[in-house]
């Protein structure tokens, strides 16, 4: 039986920080360290789950068998750059006074660990602050591609940003961000580092890690639970699926199971504890229920996938853009402070109106609508601002994968504009790949 982790509480740093900026959060008191048994009978029940990890990216990595390699296609090929592919900062396209904002993360980001595209550039605290550009947030400019540098760290001291980010943050959030003793003990108060998943802590390395997800079928039963901290999932890894190689021995791990029929969903986070023939097994550290807002009803029935050509891009293609301006439901893979027990992989899924995300050139507006108030996956991107999302297409059974960077807009003229939601993200492609008729599964409307 896997042993339980130690309690630290159920949400890490950059979660709490989300939930302040928000205005307030969940306890979380739902969030257990282990599967009560209505949870493990519903995984069992299952014919299919979304789970993420994190994919290694550094030349090694790709040497040993990247995506490109796994995928085995010649349809179409990336345009990464030399730096992509080393795993060096390449900043997104989008270079507004928005994206130079100073980050509502960045109050707490640990700059010894920060990368150039998870830097203060990467993210907005809201609208009002889009005049604001400071040496953390030219971090993200063409000329700071190696913004890990000693001359870079010393250019962005934290506490400026801190500063900074005081001034800006809404007045609920503000008196975390300035303790009594000062700026200094901020980080021990929230601190959100981009260490993320749990990467060396040395001002020069540079995290090759990206979130990864995917989506594996099943007859009912693939999924099982040894006990209630063990999960196990019957799964071949040896496909043409780009995702399958990150899932590895000792890696994060997140699964969500979801019933679109009845929308229930249950999430199980923790680490994979072994890979063999017989599939994968999961320590499991958290797992809990979720509210059922934005699923939209659909009936699982059988369907022919195909051994298809994976095509893979670094810019979307009309093919992309359609089937992300027809989604009404996607999933998100984040992950921060895999080192830690509160920290890890999250895949969540997100659901709105057809045609709720908005597109512009290969940056994705995302609204935030209300939900349970953990801030999983905000509190992750505060963090470590690299996501995964995926598409499925339920009635030909098409997977479109992204990965990219994002920016979180916590309020202002731009959320407003967005019938419902509290706050809108943005999402910065860098790579993606679509597998045509990839699965077994098609999904019917059930009103």
């Amino acid at each position: 039986m896997t042993p339980p982790v130690p309690a630290r509480g159920p949400f890490h740093p950059g979660e709490l920080a989300a939930q302040q900026l928000a205005g307030g959060g969940s306890p979380g008191g739902a969030i257990r360290d282990f599967m009560p048994d209505q949870h493990r009978r519903f995984f069992a029940a299952l014919p299919f789950v979304v789970v993420a990890t994190v994919e290694d990216r550094s030349p090694a990595a790709a040497t040993a068998g990247s995506p490109e390699n796994r995928a085995g296609s010649s349809a179409m090929t990336t345009a990464e750059s030399p730096a992509d592919r080393a795993g060096l900062p390449v900043i997104a396209t989008s270079k507004s006074s928005t994206n130079r904002a100073v980050s509502s993360a960045a109050a707490t980001i640990d700059s010894a660990g920060t990368s150039g595209d998870e830097s203060a550039g990467s993210h907005a605290a809201s609208s009002s602050a889009a005049s604001v550009d400071s040496s953390a947030s030219r971090a993200g400019s063409p000329g700071a591609a190696t913004a890990d540098s000693p001359a870079h760290h010393a250019a962005s001291p934290v506490a400026a940003t801190i500063d900074l980010l005081a001034y800006h943050a809404p007045s609920a959030a503000r008196a975390a961000f300035d303790p009594p003793g000062g700026h200094a003990d901020l980080r021990g108060v929230a601190a959100v580092d981009a260490r993320g998943y749990g990467a060396a802590s040395s001002g020069t390395a540079i995290d090759t890690r990206w979130p990864v997800a995917t989506i594996w079928t099943g007859a009912p039963g693939f999924v099982t639970t040894p006990d209630e901290r063990t999960l196990h999932i019957a799964v071949d890894l040896a496909t043409a699926d780009p995702a399958s190689r990150a899932f590895a021995p000792g890696a994060p791990f997140g699964m969500l199971g979801i019933e679109l029929a009845t929308r229930r969903r249950n999430r199980a986070n923790g680490t994979i504890a072994a890979v063999d023939a017989s599939g994968l097994t999961i320590a499991v550290h958290q797992s809990f229920g979720n509210c059922q807002k934005y699923i939209h009803r659909r009936a699982v029935a059988a369907g022919a996938a195909t051994e298809s050509r994976t095509e893979l891009f670094d810019h979307l293609d009309a093919a992309a853009a359609a089937a992300i301006t027809a989604a009404d439901t996607f999933f998100v893979a984040s992950a921060a402070r895999a080192d830690q027990p509160t920290g890890g992989v999250d895949i969540s899924h997100r659901g709105g109106p057809r045609g709720f995300i908005r597109i512009n050139g290969d940056t994705l507006t995302i609204p935030d609508y209300p939900g349970n108030r953990y801030f999983n996956t905000l509190g992750n991107l505060l963090a470590s601002p690299r996501a995964a999302l995926l598409f499925i297409d339920f009635l030909s059974g098409d997977v479109l994968h992204l990965q990219g960077t994002t920016e979180i807009v916590w309020d202002g003229p731009d959320v407003r504009a967005l019938d419902g939601a509290e706050r809108l993200w943005r999402f910065h492609l860098r790579r993606g790949w679509r597998r045509p008729a990839a699965l077994p599964l098609r999904w019917l409307a059930a009103g």
